[in-house]
């Protein structure tokens, strides 16, 4: 088989759609494969892209009942997600991980909204040595022996670094990558002592040791900060084209490319938001929006403790675009979302526990005059009678 059956033979299995005989070429393709793994070069892009598609399918086939996802479905599905990472395709994958997928939750078509888990803690850290580790199947001691670093603790969603500044950063930095799935969080305890909480389909990127003058991380997706202060080392995280300088402060960064903007919204203390062509000097309960691109910055009043309600467990379903609250959904339960005709808008309002079953966050939505309907796999959303459409 050339790549483009293979490709799309994967996407019949994934989708449940492949007869016994197209199953049984891929066996016969795969059992073969994994003899030549070894020699087999893959990226780090496409190994990140591996393990994560490893986990997803584990916590898919995980807890399911009444036969929805028999064993040797679920064992060919992981298959094909091996096997289209492998192939050089690790882009499709990797990026079902950060933006609603057409396939990634095939799997589910069958399976009611109640079945749906919604998201938990899990994370993966990609050690500066290339080592890749699930960190909710490895120990404190296991950890601190394969990484060679500080590390103080893992347990219970979080992974905490004992404190380490370099005073004259001489020796190059060392950087690991801590990401979580869709469906997952984490949460993560600096060098220098400065916490983040990593929302589902996220990443930090950190030295395992800070140098210098400045305090430097990378981000994608969504992660909050509490910052240590320090008066000559400042903190500066990048998302993107958009750098946020801070001393110590508390701040959200929200840099989901789906979502077309990178949002910066300050809790306390006060951030520099910067692009490539101006800067805004944020105070408490101010947001700064500006696009993938470099500049203009739109600074706006936010209520900032309901942006970070997120940390602490909560959905907010108060705002005027229901596709930010969608793509909340979407992210979190690890779903898709369908809109049928024209987006409708509608002013939500309340509060919504992130433990809450699918099924019940469905009938809020159906009681805020919304038509939401779980079909397979996806959520289907329609204009309602009490929704306008946009």
């Amino acid at each position: 088989m050339d790549d483009q059956e293979l490709f799309e033979l994967t996407n019949k299995i994934l989708d449940g759609e492949a007869t016994l005989e197209e199953t049984g070429r891929f066996v016969r393709w795969f059992d073969h494969f994994q003899q030549l793994e070894d020699t087999v070069i893959v990226d780090e892009d496409v190994k990140e892209a591996l393990l994560l598609a490893r986990i997803q399918m584990k916590m898919k086939s995980k807890g399911r009942s009444g036969g929805h996802l028999s064993a040797a479905l679920s064992k060919w599905v992981a298959a094909a997600a091996v096997f289209i990472v492998v192939c050089g395709l690790g882009t499709f994958i990797y990026k079902q991980y950060t933006r609603p997928p057409s396939r990634q939750v095939a799997s589910e078509r069958t399976v009611p909204p109640e079945q749906i888990r919604p998201g938990q803690d899990q994370a993966v850290l990609f050690l500066a040595n290339g080592q890749q580790i699930d960190l909710n199947h490895t120990s404190t001691a296991s950890l601190k022996a394969r990484s060679g670093t500080a590390i103080a603790d893992v347990d219970s969603g979080q992974l905490v670094y004992e404190q380490s500044i370099q005073v004259n950063g001489q020796q190059a930095p060392q950087y690991n990558r801590l990401v979580t799935p869709r469906a997952g969080q984490y949460r993560l305890t600096l060098p220098d002592g400065t916490k983040a909480w990593l929302n589902a389909a996220s990443s930090i990127r950190y030295p395992t040791a800070f140098a210098g003058v400045e305090r430097h991380v990378e981000i994608t997706g969504e992660v909050y900060f509490e910052v240590r202060h320090m008066a000559t080392r400042p903190f500066i995280v990048s998302a993107g084209d958009v750098q946020v300088k801070v001393l110590g402060t508390h701040f959200d960064v929200n840099a989901y490319m789906d979502d077309g903007l990178i949002r910066t919204t300050l809790l306390e203390g006060a951030v520099d938001v910067q692009t490539g062509q101006e800067n805004k000097i944020l105070k408490p309960g101010q947001q700064a929006s500006t696009s993938q691109a470099t500049g203009p910055i739109t600074v706006s009043s936010v209520d900032a403790a309901e942006v970070i309600s997120w940390t602490r467990g909560l959905l907010h379903l108060n705002t005027g675009d229901i596709r930010a609250f969608m793509s909340q959904l979407s992210r979190w339960y690890n779903i898709e979302v369908v809109y049928l005709g024209q987006v409708p808008h509608c002013n939500l309002e309340g509060i919504i526990s992130r433990s809450t079953p699918l099924s019940d966050v469905i009938t809020v939505l159906q009681a805020s005059g919304i038509q939401a309907t779980f079909k397979q796999g996806r959520l289907m959303i329609a204009s309602g009678t009490g929704a306008k459409a946009q």
